[in-house]
C-alpha cells in the first residue's frame, strides 16, 4: 500500500488528469486514461495492476478525491 500510496500521490501528472477528468466527467477518453496510467504506474512500481482493479482503484479515487486519499494516507511522523 505505501509504494501505490507514494506512486499516486507522488505524480503531478497522475493529479493533473485527475482534476482534468473532474472538470468533464463524461469523458470516456479521459477515464480510460487514468485507468491506464494506473496500470502503468503499478508496472513502473513493479505491482502488476489488472485493468479491472485500475478501473476501480480510479473510480474509488474519483468518488472519495485524491487529495484526500493522499492526506488521509499520509504516514504519521
Amino acid at each position: 500500500m505505501k509504494t501505490l500510496r507514494a506512486e499516486l500521490c507522488g505524480d503531478e501528472g497522475l493529479r493533473a488528469q485527475f482534476k482534468e477528468y473532474t472538470k468533464n466527467p463524461g469523458s470516456t477518453p479521459l477515464l480510460t486514461g487514468l485507468i491506464v496510467a494506473i496500470v502503468s504506474l503499478g508496472a513502473s512500481a513493479g505491482i502488476p495492476i489488472d485493468p479491472s482493479i485500475a478501473t476501480i482503484i480510479v473510480l474509488y479515487l474519483l468518488k472519495i478525491s485524491l487529495n484526500i486519499f493522499c492526506e488521509y494516507t499520509d504516514p504519521v511522523s
